[in-house]
């Protein structure tokens, strides 16, 4: 089943070759929080980069680990709020899905990003067999 998103979350972006969050990312987290708390919906944490080539003495090998990087400073941050790990999926799209391919820097900037998401799937929806499932939600007696 394919996991639809809600506009509930938050959008916060990196440094190029950063996954450092900046206070300015912290306090956006801490205002899409009140949207996320203590409900039972899994929680995307997605991780975006720029087209650019990572520099080369750089502590990223790819674009890959640079969005994972910044999935896990989001997530981190995310359960020191109170969200439950449980709730949180990490995904990346590395450069792949950019925000913009303009050439102008404002909107290039906005490519290296990391989506928060609330999915319409529950937490539960993950947990145990197919077959656990249908007996755990079976509503006949």
């Amino acid at each position: 089943r394919q996991a639809h998103r809600t506009m509930a979350g938050a959008v916060v972006y990196f440094a190029d070759d950063s996954a450092q969050l900046s206070e300015d990312d912290k306090a956006e987290l801490q205002r899409s929080l009140v949207q996320m708390l203590g409900k039972p919906q899994k929680i995307e944490v997605r991780g975006h980069t720029s087209l650019k080539p990572l520099p080369p003495d750089g502590p990223y090998h790819n674009q890959w680990e640079l969005a994972f990087a910044r999935c896990q400073a989001v997530q981190q941050f995310l359960e020191e709020l109170g969200i439950d790990p449980r709730r949180i999926r990490l995904s990346q799209a590395a450069q792949y899905e950019p925000y913009s391919l303009d050439v102008d820097p404002q909107a290039l900037r906005r490519n290296s990003r990391v989506e928060v998401s609330m999915l319409d799937e529950l937490t539960s929806d993950h947990q145990g067999s197919e077959t656990e499932r249908a007996q755990r939600y079976r509503t006949e007696p």
